[in-house]
């Protein structure tokens, strides 16, 4: 038996301003390991990463998260188990191991 992927993508198409900007036919991600997204600027992978993280929904096709299609707006629950890590990092207050300080704060009061 084939495990289920983390995320299946059926005919994706998301395009701005009329511009195509990402179109997938077919991709499965499975769970578990690392995953990397290369190419060159505008080829859309900050797009399928928008669109992999919830946070936007394409004009065309169907995304499964965890064999569960997804609606939009996506549910809470699925948005909770994904995180996203912008390229721009954004420091909160004091040196980097208070920032992780924190971080480890505020998951450890919404266990």
């Amino acid at each position: 038996m084939t495990p289920t992927p983390l995320f299946r993508l059926e005919g994706i198409v998301h395009r701005y301003d009329r511009a195509w900007t990402l179109q997938i036919d077919s991709l499965e991600i499975p769970a578990g390991g690392v995953f990397a997204i290369v190419g060159p600027n505008g080829s859309g992978k900050s797009t399928l990463l928008k669109l992999l993280h919830l946070l936007e929904r394409p004009q065309r096709g169907q995304i499964s998260f965890r064999g569960h299609a997804v609606r939009h707006p996506a549910p809470l629950a699925f948005r909770r188990e994904i995180a996203m890590v912008f390229q721009r990092p954004v420091m909160l207050w004091g040196n980097v191991r208070q920032n992780i300080e924190y971080g480890l704060r505020l998951f450890k009061e919404g266990e």
